[in-house]
């Protein structure tokens, strides 16, 4: 399954977080970083979002998706004309 390969992230695998932050009602939140601890199996994003609703919806899709169980999220900084940034822990569930 997509969690239990993820040390071999893949194209299909970028497509898929692609998918979660750009799917409609997401606020146009992105990824610009994604890392994988191999010993823990925590996956921690890095993310921009154009508006301050954009990081709490991404996190929202994440839990929405069952995929995955966030275990850190603290907020944003930024400004609107900059973008917002926010990084996001998490791990995966079940396979």
């Amino acid at each position: 399954g997509f969690c239990g390969t993820f040390k071999t992230f893949s194209l299909r695998k970028r497509s898929f977080f692609a998918s979660i932050s750009g799917a409609p009602g997401k606020r146009g939140a992105s990824i610009t970083n994604v890392t994988y601890d191999n010993t823990t199996g925590l996956i921690s994003l890095s993310c921009t979002a154009t508006t301050v609703a954009g990081p709490a919806a991404f996190v929202n899709a994440l839990n929405d998706s069952g995929l995955f169980s966030v275990t850190d999220y603290t907020g944003y900084s930024g400004t609107q004309a900059g973008g917002y940034t926010f990084t996001v822990a998490a791990y995966c569930n079940g396979n």
